[in-house]
């Protein structure tokens, strides 16, 4: 398994009239993708633009990501992978969607199914 991460703007909506669905849209969102499909197995990865808000938590090292995929390369983005947490947190920010407004909550990070980091 492989993980990309990549911080920035997107645009999110609901879609559908009969079955409703959230969706985020982007350019950041693309380059997301990239950096999953251009990550190490195992491993996540992470743009330079998502390192800056980890803060000392965990310990990174180069990625080498734009070697990996041309859309990486061409938006001039540098890549790190994260090799050890340094400092164990039990509480994150959260994001949750309910009805399609977004609510910033402090809550356990066990439940997986909640953002870890909030879009600054």
């Amino acid at each position: 398994m492989r993980v990309g991460i990549h911080t920035g703007p997107v645009l999110g909506g609901v879609l559908g009239q009969l079955r409703w669905q959230f969706d985020i849209l982007g350019k950041e969102v693309t380059l997301a993708n990239h950096m999953e499909s251009s990550g190490l197995p195992g491993r996540v990865h992470v743009s330079d633009r998502t390192a800056s808000f980890l803060g000392e938590e965990f310990e990174l090292e180069p990625g080498y990501g734009e070697t990996r995929d041309d859309a990486i390369k061409a938006a001039g983005l540098k890549t790190f992978l994260i090799k050890t947490v340094l400092k164990q947190v039990s509480i994150y920010k959260c994001v949750f969607v309910n009805s399609a407004s977004f609510h910033l909550l402090r809550h356990p990070c066990a439940d997986a199914s909640l953002f870890m980091y909030s879009i600054p």
